[in-house]
């Protein structure tokens, strides 16, 4: 989670508890209002510095504290004499069966008892920004500046077909998880290990068509080891690549993809980081 949405699940906690709070003083007369902002403000402590249980159990304790408080003090207001009669006497005081003596007791205690989920919910967004494992997926790098453009099919079968000597690398994660996630750190990758000169085509759910242009074919082995390497460690999982050029590997596209997504299989079959032309790497 982003730290401004968690900053705003803590404003959102901050603005319930004094707003709870001063419906709380209008529910009940002091000393109930004052016991029930307290419990509102030791409720919300607690859920935002220990585990979501604790708080819960906090919310139920404080609630029906301050509803016997709440009705205690109602009878006395209402029927001093039978409060000092006696617990018997104030169980069956008419007061009791008053709805005004329960209804604000009843209404604080769910004040209070509301703060205890949002105070965990305000505690998860604030661990969720605060962990160093939680990242916000990338941008893509047709976004980025620097990084290299995005290129169709078609225009690299445009290119094939007019003799252009294309270095392709077909660099694709291991499936599985969350693989959504996983390309876009991919993307990420190949956006700071390719030049701007570079292109790269969606290709396949969990692979990248790169275009490399000007790179001979050791270069090119050696640059790909180094891409997956890097790539690895920033996806969390295992980034390998199939390798091809063109017209050496065959003068149509079509043909040099078949090769490509072949090599790229029997690499993650064998657990191999780059092959090309059926041998891995």
């Amino acid at each position: 989670m982003s730290r401004p949405l968690a900053a705003a699940r803590l404003m959102t906690t901050v603005a319930w508890t004094s707003f709870g709070a001063a419906l709380t003083c209008a529910f009940l007369p002091a000393p109930g209002g004052t016991l029930g902002t307290l419990l509102i403000g030791a409720v919300c402590l607690v859920g935002l510095r220990g585990p979501s249980w604790t708080a819960r159990a906090a919310g139920a304790l404080g609630a029906a504290l301050l509803v016997c408080v709440g009705v205690a003090l109602a009878i006395v207001r209402a029927d001093p004499s039978a409060a000092l009669a006696g617990p018997g006497a104030a169980l069956a005081s008419p007061a009791l069966r008053d709805p005004a003596t329960w209804l604000p007791s009843l209404a604080g205690a769910a004040l209070v008892l509301g703060t205890a989920p949002l105070a965990g919910w305000t505690a998860a967004g604030l661990a969720a920004a605060a962990s160093p494992d939680v990242r916000e997926p990338p941008s893509p790098p047709a976004a980025r500046a620097a990084g290299p453009r995005m290129v169709e099919l078609a225009e690299l079968d445009r290119a094939a077909a007019g003799g252009h000597e294309l270095a392709l690398a077909l660099v694709g994660i291991d499936r599985g998880g969350d693989e959504a996630f996983a390309m876009a750190l991919l993307d990420e990758a190949l956006a700071s290990g390719l030049d701007a000169s570079d292109a790269v085509c969606a290709y396949g759910p969990a692979e990248r068509l790169a275009v490399l242009s000007g790179v001979a074919a050791p270069v090119l082995r050696a640059g790909a080891i180094q891409l997956c390497a890097a790539g690895t460690g920033i996806a969390g999982r295992p980034v390998r690549a199939a390798l091809a050029t063109l017209p050496a590997d065959g003068p149509a596209l079509r043909d040099a993809l078949d090769r490509l997504e072949r090599d790229l299989a029997l690499c993650r079959a064998e657990g191999a980081i780059v092959a090309h032309g059926g041998r891995c790497a």
